[in-house]
């Protein structure tokens, strides 16, 4: 018995208003009642397109021009009304801003349902229900509006989930969120195609959970589909045609085996049980040279503090500097609402350092960005940057030195196209702009509003408007926000060239792979607090979920292996000496 199909596209085709090229072209496609459906493309390949238009958005309320078809239940989705489609098709979008209308959670939440008509005591026990099951109740009479990104991230999606659809389209959800929530979101998504059959069509840059979830896969290229699979047929199609969109652990994998790539750490493990590789230190092989406590970047070998000669400083760092760029003594602050976010903060940071801040929504990483960046004034402590402090510590008087890039961009362009933005930064002349649209591969946006933009080419703009203006702190909230994993290791090698020229940079991020592999530094906070400060690999390997995917895959087998190149060099030293040694007892020779 076949399953019905709850969505049929036809060749379906849409360009937005005033554009030559389509963002989806000839896609035909099906999903089946209860599918979990996993899209995967490069940044503006066209997902969330495809999301809108899975909605109704395209073309009615983005406008532009449509051809083909696409069937709901058996019917041309225009001939729903809205407000059954509605109740119909739930959607959370990449930017919860965009669905958060009032400074109340509960209200909020329960938004759609007052659109319903509903009974107001159907409605409160609607509401309750999905605090409940999203663990909100914490926030239920909070300002939305004061939220972290991944709050407001579950509040967006609470909202949808008390409209009991049958459909639930998630562009992204977890972009915002810490591991853990990210992993509570994903099980839930999870849970909810199990236990209730809800249809998930699921977008998602966040690769290495999501695999695992879905029934099919379905990728987009410049808006055609150019795969259609389940996971394992996708990992052996990106293999032969070298697709680079892949979670951490499968590409680790790419060239030591011909079996079927692992998708999960757990069977990782199992692969590297065939290598020779186990959890117990006496059956290790620990003398892996270079890979051997570093962070491993092209040419250059980083050390532990530890491990440092008095007077020895790494070769990107400022360390050895009498004076830190950023010192911070003692720092709390407390939102006007009460909420205490910062709690006796000590935190210095060095010419040439990448340090990136982890740690859950709401633990104070995003206040502690803005405080640094000058917007933020009403501090307890004392905080400098470069020359300046106190309260001469704001914004307009620290920009030539200090460049922020906030996690929200709703407000950060000034101007109606590209090129004029990233130009208006420091009054640059032509020649610099090209060079940084080139740097952040937006060479085909110039004359583009940046706001009508994808969610990763939004952040790669608003990139190259900060660095435009040359300065020498870069502080960045979630820059990989919407960023395939090709875009991540271009962004990652710019800051990494940025920090060898003597640029600071510290960055909130809740991908700890990225963290892992272009980090100099790590700090976790939590609750307001630092709990650690150190090394990559001195904090990496003490965390449990706050961890790499290469760092679980290596635990008991090799602690400081914490990040895909260092995995990669492990296993080609590995193989080479365990070949090696194969060969020497056949040869009777003892290696």
């Amino acid at each position: 018995m076949s399953l019905n199909k709850v969505f049929e596209l036809n060749n379906f085709t849409y360009y937005y208003p005033h554009h030559s090229q389509p963002s989806l072209h000839q896609v035909s496609l099906e999903v089946d009642e209860g599918e979990l459906l996993l899209v995967v493309g490069r940044s503006g390949s066209g997902k969330s397109t495809l999301a809108r238009a899975l909605c109704g958005l395209v073309p009615d309320f983005y406008g532009g021009s449509v051809s083909g078809d696409i069937l709901y239940q058996g019917i041309p989705l225009d001939k729903w009304t809205r407000s059954r489609l509605a109740q119909q098709i739930g959607i959370v979008f990449q930017e919860p801003d965009s669905q958060l209308l009032f400074k109340n959670v509960e209200r909020d939440i329960a938004f759609g349902l007052e659109n319903l008509g509903l009974p107001n005591s159907f409605m409160q026990r609607r509401v309750a229900e999905m605090m409940d099951f999203l663990n909100l109740n914490a926030l239920r009479k909070r300002d939305s509006s004061n939220l972290s990104g991944g709050e407001k991230q579950k509040i967006a999606l609470a909202g949808v989930l008390a409209m009991n659809p049958q459909v639930l389209i998630l562009d992204e959800p977890t972009s915002q969120l810490d591991p853990v929530a990210a992993g509570e979101i994903l099980k839930l998504v999870k849970d909810l195609n199990d236990e209730f059959a809800i249809t998930i069509i699921l977008i998602e840059q966040r690769l290495e959970q999501s695999f695992s979830l879905a029934d099919r896969v379905v990728i987009l290229e410049e808006g055609k589909i150019i795969f259609k699979g389940d996971s394992r047929e996708e990992l052996r199609w990106a293999a032969e045609q070298n697709y680079p969109l892949l979670p951490v652990i499968p590409v680790i994998f790419a060239g030591f085996t011909d079996k079927d790539l692992p998708l999960t750490v757990k069977e990782g493990r199992k692969l590297l049980s065939g290598f020779g590789l186990t959890p117990y230190p006496e059956l290790s092989y620990p003398d892996v040279g270079d890979c051997k406590h570093t962070q491993v970047h092209p040419g250059v070998v980083f050390k532990s503090a530890k491990e440092m000669a008095p007077g020895e400083k790494n070769s990107r760092s400022g360390r050895g500097q009498a004076k830190p760029l950023v010192e911070i003594k003692h720092l709390s602050f407390t939102y006007p609402q009460g909420e205490l976010a910062l709690k006796d903060v000590n935190l210095n940071i060095w010419p040439g350092e990448c340090v990136a801040v982890i740690g859950a929504n709401g633990a104070g990483k995003s206040t502690l960005l803005q405080i640094v960046a000058g917007l933020l004034p009403t501090y307890k402590g004392y905080v400098r940057v470069g020359n300046y402090s106190g309260k001469v510590l704001k914004a307009e008087k620290i920009n030539r030195l200090v460049a922020y890039l906030p996690q929200n961009l709703d407000n950060f362009f000034l101007t109606d196209t590209v090129f004029n933005d990233i130009a208006l930064s420091n009054q640059i002349v032509a020649r610099d702009t090209e060079f940084w649209l080139e740097r952040m591969n937006l060479q085909g946006f110039q004359e583009d509003d940046p706001r009508k933009l994808s969610t990763g080419e939004k952040h790669r703009v608003a990139m190259a408007a900060i660095l435009a203006s040359n300065p020498d702190l870069i502080l960045l909230d979630e820059p990989t926000t919407g960023i395939d994993g090709e875009q991540k290791q271009d962004i990652g090698k710019l800051l990494f060239d940025l920090c060898q020229q003597g640029k600071s940079v510290l960055l909130v991020t809740h991908d700890i792979d990225f963290a892992s592999e272009y980090a100099t530094r790590l700090i976790f906070m939590h609750d307001g607090t630092i709990l650690a400060d150190g090394t990559v690999q001195e904090v990496i390997t003490g965390n449990t979920f706050y961890t790499s995917q290469v760092a679980r895959l290596f635990s008991e087998i090799d602690s400081s292996v914490v990040n895909q190149a260092q995995a990669v060099e492990y296993l080609k030293s590995h193989l080479s000496r365990h070949s090696r040694r194969v060969v020497g007892k056949e040869k009777g020779l003892d290696y």
